[in-house]
């Protein structure tokens, strides 16, 4: 019995490091790729309408001048990806 206790440990063992190290390969090609990205996107958006300047009226579509307002401002562009692996990382570590 403890023969057999001892095999399936050691098999155990065996399976627990061939997972770590599957994970660790896949975020070590992962988590630079993800790196590379930006933080921060910039959103932009355009709404042209027609507006008569002097009086900010709106006017029909076929009088003069069109105006474009810009609305500007930033989107967090943070995978989720990046916070799982961080995740399983702590995990990891408290498995020890």
């Amino acid at each position: 019995v403890q023969q057999i206790y001892l095999q399936v440990t050691k098999k155990m063992e065996e399976y627990e490091a061939q997972k770590y190290r599957q994970w660790r390969e896949r975020a070590e090609h992962v988590i630079p790729l993800l790196l590379k990205d930006t933080l921060l996107t910039l959103v932009t958006d355009e709404a042209a309408t027609n507006v008569n300047p002097e009086t900010s009226e709106q006017s029909s579509a076929t009088d003069e001048p069109v105006s474009v307002r810009k609305s500007v401002g930033f989107a967090l562009n943070f995978s989720p990806e990046i916070q799982e692996i961080i995740t399983e990382a702590k995990y990891m570590e408290q498995l020890g």
